[in-house]
């Protein structure tokens, strides 16, 4: 790594950059099949209903408010259920990469 030196506008002063630090690597996409990665990744989500469960595979990991929320998720391939009493429930199938956060944004259950 290297620093960058260039003159001032006046021409004497010589003005040092701090050095450019290379971006990391975006993180790979999954591939159908792959085996999941260790590690943990999040979920941002809310809903309209106070009181919904928030289930991942299976296992009730919260109840939600109407405010948003993010929850830690094993990463890679998951499913979430969101379920209300008197309201089918919608499922969301996940796909997160290790440290990713993903902003699903409101999620309601299908309620009357």
């Amino acid at each position: 790594m290297s620093t960058l030196t260039r003159p001032s506008k006046t021409g004497r002063d010589r003005t040092t950059v701090a050095p450019i630090e290379a971006r990391p690597a975006a993180p790979k996409r999954l591939a159908a099949g792959a085996p999941q990665p260790r590690g943990w990744a999040y979920v941002r989500l809310n809903t309209r209903y106070a009181g919904t469960k928030l289930i991942l595979d299976g296992k009730t990991i919260a109840t939600l408010g109407t405010h948003p929320v993010i929850v830690r998720v094993p990463a890679g391939r998951a499913q979430l259920r969101l379920e209300r009493p008197g309201c089918r429930p919608r499922d969301v199938p996940l796909q997160i990469p290790s440290g990713d956060t993903l902003k699903i944004g409101r999620v309601d259950p299908a309620c009357p």
